[in-house]
């Protein structure tokens, strides 16, 4: 059986009942959202990194355009699925049918990178536009900073994205999350906290240690903890196989297939 809820809020000076329904999910819908919401920054990570590798700091605005375009080129497949307009210091690249350098499949739309600040130790930029991918439907807006701190760079991204996983529920995601590149193995790894809204309900992610490679299933060690209303806990850990574990703060626990090899 599943509850509906009802949430209603009583505005005293006016007399007026606001009510919204709210159709309480079941942990394993919680886990399987959490992992559409990971999976969603995935792909818009794609993005935020065709952006800035091989950047090098204090290359001026045109060569980081044509950084931008030069690796879009090289990271999406077949080469010709991208196109791109550029402008002294904005790229709109348009994708068809692209697969991404981390296995994002069957990528089209359009998405915009445009640059915001440009430092000796700093480059940051906006990301804007919309794509499909296979399993995935993202309306990007953030803003990606790329920072040097000694002989490091850190890549992070705030969030301010909407998008659709296989589940075909809405996500809005509003947070921060940094961003690991390994161009040999093709890997993305992610850490960082947002919340997921959706029509009725907020819910926050702390994402540690997800590592999602091209071709292979999350790598053992990645935790997703999830936090709700009326103390409602889920943590999910990946094992390098094609499930994950999720254990609820009610005791109940089980497993969620994942989309990977």
């Amino acid at each position: 059986m599943r509850w509906v809820v009802f949430n209603c809020t009583l505005v005293l000076s006016w007399l007026v009942w606001g009510c919204e329904l709210d159709q309480e999910m079941t942990e394993f819908e919680e886990a399987e959202q959490s992992l559409e919401s990971v999976g969603l920054a995935s792909a818009e990570s794609e993005f935020a990194a065709v952006a800035t590798l091989d950047y090098e700091h204090g290359m001026t605005a045109q060569q980081w355009v044509e950084l931008v375009w030069t690796n879009a080129r090289h990271r999406f497949r077949p080469r010709e699925c991208v196109s791109a307009e550029v402008s002294p210091n904005q790229v709109v690249l348009t994708l068809d049918g692209c697969t991404g350098m981390f296995g994002h499949r069957e990528i089209s739309g359009t998405v915009v990178a445009t640059l915001t600040e440009q430092s000796d130790d700093q480059l940051a930029f906006e990301l804007t536009g919309v794509v499909t991918g296979r399993r995935f439907h993202l309306e990007l807006d953030g803003q990606a900073t790329l920072t040097r701190q000694g002989t490091e760079r850190l890549l992070q991204v705030n969030t301010n994205s909407k998008g659709r996983g296989p589940r075909g529920g809405e996500l809005h995601r509003v947070g921060d999350y940094r961003v690991g590149v390994d161009t040999e193995a093709k890997c993305v790894s992610i850490d960082g906290e947002w919340t997921t809204r959706t029509e009725f309900r907020a819910r926050s992610k702390t994402v540690s240690g997800f590592t999602k490679c091209k071709d292979q299933c999350p790598l053992a060690g990645g935790v997703i903890e999830l936090k709700g209303s009326a103390g409602r806990q889920l943590t999910i850990e990946f094992d390098g196989t094609d499930h994950a574990t999720w254990t609820a703060a009610s005791g109940k626990t089980g497993t969620i297939e994942l989309d990977c090899p």
